[in-house]
């Protein structure tokens, strides 16, 4: 792929990002469509953003720099808890629609298990969340990579994409699977996978899996959710092809906590 062929792969990827549906806004702000909903204490919490100070964290100090934004919003007659972490200027932010409603004790009419504050990585609400009564997107780049995570639409899977660019290589990386509903596990996802040199030193080739790798079988998009018993079909099942279950109780959350950056996590070892 062209350099140029690349950049107009992810202005055109970037540009698709902004189409959601109607009332769900995916620009890491408050939501404007959204008549805000009368759920609780916790149904308007926004600190770092705009004339917004700091935040608190528990009953730390007010030292929290992370931008944060927390309400509750009505869309066509639906309550959805609307979440915003992080700001696109650091390189990393993540936006959340998630179907219920917010009380004193947070988002226990959500759809998803209920968490435990004073455990937040080993308590029982990981990754429970119904997919299906989901809208998010998250971003994370930097001056070489850039990644978005974006499911814009309640029915469909997610799309990924990645790109990678540096001054010898450039590296393309999407799977859209949006058109692709939850009960579907026999469709496969279109996928892009390139790679192109740009410095003539690299004794190696570009690469393209939809013209390079013709004998490949892959299976991206074929897995389904089944609802759980867990509030609006959350705390379900993901099944892939062949059987195989993800059991999202089986995964090692605080191998992702760092406690440079969440000293309060006080439940991981």
């Amino acid at each position: 792929m062209s350099q140029k062929k690349h950049y107009h792969l992810v202005v055109l990827l970037s540009l698709f990002s902004t189409i959601v549906n109607a009332g769900f806004e995916l620009n890491f702000q408050q939501n404007s469509a959204g008549t805000p909903a009368v759920n609780g204490s916790w149904a308007d919490s926004i600190c770092n953003s705009g004339t917004y100070g700091p935040c608190t964290s528990f009953s730390q100090p007010a030292n929290e720099p992370t931008r944060f934004i927390y309400e509750s919003v009505n869309i066509g007659g639906i309550d959805y808890v609307h979440l915003v972490v992080g700001d696109p200027a650091d390189g990393f932010a993540q936006e959340i629609y998630i179907e219920g409603t917010t009380s004193g004790t947070g988002t226990t009419g959500a759809a998803h298990g209920i968490s435990v504050a004073s455990a937040p990585l080993t308590g029982p609400a990981q990754a429970t969340g119904n997919p299906k009564k989901v809208i998010m997107r998250q971003i994370l780049n930097d001056a070489v990579v850039s990644i978005e995570f974006l499911k814009d639409n309640l029915a469909g899977k997610p799309l990924i994409t990645q790109a990678l660019t540096t001054t010898a290589i450039a590296s393309s990386f999407s799977i859209d699977m949006r058109a692709i509903p939850y009960t579907d596990i026999s469709t496969t996802a279109p996928i892009i996978n390139t790679q192109t040199l740009l410095a003539p030193s690299l004794e190696m080739a570009d690469f393209d899996i939809n013209t390079d790798s013709v004998d490949s079988t892959y299976t991206g998009g074929q897995y389904t959710y089944t609802d759980g018993a867990g509030n609006l079909g959350s705390e379900g099942i993901y099944t892939y092809p062949g059987g195989n279950d993800y059991d999202v109780n089986a995964i090692d959350w605080c191998s992702y906590w760092d406690s440079t950056q969440n000293p309060f996590t006080s439940t991981c070892p």
